[in-house]
């Protein structure tokens, strides 16, 4: 938002810039997911998937643990308010 400006009355620029920034981390995934195919075939490009999952999985948790959110309840204070 802070390259389009305040009055991001071209929706275009915005919607291109945010869809290259979605774009990244596909296009690492995919790489990646050659890499173990190239090395250890299709078992590879199967185990570099789940690995990449189990990552992600283990980033988003110890985020959440950290800012106090459980399963079953919202956030206990604001990470900002600290």
């Amino acid at each position: 938002m802070e390259i389009v400006g305040p009055e991001a009355r071209d929706a275009s620029t915005l919607y291109s810039l945010l869809n290259a920034a979605i774009s990244l981390p596909i296009v690492y995934v995919t790489w990646l997911d050659g890499v173990g195919f190239r090395y250890f075939g299709t078992r590879g490009l199967l185990l570099t998937d789940a690995g990449l999952n189990f990552l992600v999985f283990g980033i988003v948790a110890v985020i959440f643990v950290s800012c106090g959110i459980g399963l079953r309840s919202g956030p206990q204070t604001s990470p900002l308010e600290s």
